[in-house]
């Protein structure tokens, strides 16, 4: 599928500063995603999040129908939102931003205003999977019936991401696990959203296979205070990455995305974040809960995931 859509400025540096996320891997051979690959990431996820989650449905269909003007059936997705699955730390995460003092900060230029086009093709695995993300957004309305083309459904995406504190927190600390194994963000959300064929057989069950087995080790140290000290610089299965690393990193990150409402260049928000972690640990022990409870989380939910493809 070919899509061309516009940017603006925050949306953009959104979707470079996640495909920079992949350097927190630490992986001596990486590559930064290619910003087709993110978009089917994101298609693959949002379908995967809207199928459990309409308070999600029901924001997104409020940004298309204020663009689009598009009736909908809002009333209808407000009254099953308490049958959702709750979402880890969703209060919590909103009020975890941090102190900083932005003025004393070196901002990069903002140009205000001016849009970026991207352009490319996406795989038909995510495109198949466009008319049920807007199928879930929309209710169950015909998506042949909604005047919304597919570079329209991506742009709505971004924007959300770029915008939404706690969705794009979600989609890094995913995207953040997949690459700690080398798997492409387009790989990790077709994982996610049960596409399995969108990936290589043999490299799937690589990933698969080492991942079951860290699972316990990242369980152990995430939940066992008394062991963290020497358990934490085991070596994964494969021996690329070290758990006391890969969850270290991750807070990192974590602490990055307190920052989504400033405009700074990707080394600012890592520089800022490490400063931080490290100077007042007592500050910030909340935070570095919720960043860890975040990441329980999602291992559990791919691991879950990977429990039920053995299965079949």
């Amino acid at each position: 599928m070919r899509y061309s859509l516009r940017l603006n400025s925050r949306e953009r540096a959104t979707m470079m500063n996640i495909r920079l996320d992949s350097i927190l891997s630490q992986r001596i051979l990486y590559e930064i995603p290619q910003m087709n690959e993110l978009f089917e990431a994101l298609i693959f996820y949002s379908d995967y999040e809207l199928g459990h989650d309409r308070k999600l449905a029901v924001e997104i269909a409020k940004y298309f129908s204020y663009k689009k003007d598009i009736p909908l059936r809002i009333q209808m997705q407000e009254q099953a939102i308490g049958k959702d699955r709750v979402r880890l730390g969703e209060e919590d995460i909103q009020d975890s931003e941090l102190e900083i003092k932005p003025g004393t900060l070196q901002f990069s230029y903002n140009p205000a205003g001016m849009t970026f086009t991207s352009s490319g093709n996406i795989s038909h695995f995510a495109e198949d999977k466009v008319n049920s993300v807007l199928t879930k957004i929309f209710d169950g309305q015909d998506p042949n019936e909604i005047k919304i083309s597919n570079s329209e459904l991506i742009k709505g995406l971004v924007h959300f991401l770029a915008n939404d504190i706690t969705f794009q927190t979600e989609f890094r600390t995913y995207m953040y696990i997949g690459s700690l194994y080398g798997l492409r963000y387009n790989e990790i959300g077709a994982i996610l959203d049960g596409v399995i064929p969108a990936i290589d057989e043999e490299k799937f069950v690589w990933f698969r296979d080492a991942f079951i087995k860290d699972y316990s080790l990242f369980s152990t140290y995430l939940n066992n205070e008394s062991k963290r000290t020497g358990m934490g610089f085991e070596k994964n299965s494969t021996g690329e990455f070290s758990i006391l690393g890969a969850v270290e990193n991750y807070v990192i990150l974590f602490f990055m995305t307190r920052f989504i409402r400033y405009n700074l260049p990707y080394y600012t928000y890592l520089n800022l974040a490490v400063f931080l972690e490290g100077s007042k640990p007592k500050k910030y022990k909340s935070t570095v809960k919720i960043a860890e409870l975040f990441l329980s989380s999602a291992l559990l939910t791919i691991k879950i995931m990977l429990d039920e493809t053995l299965k079949g």
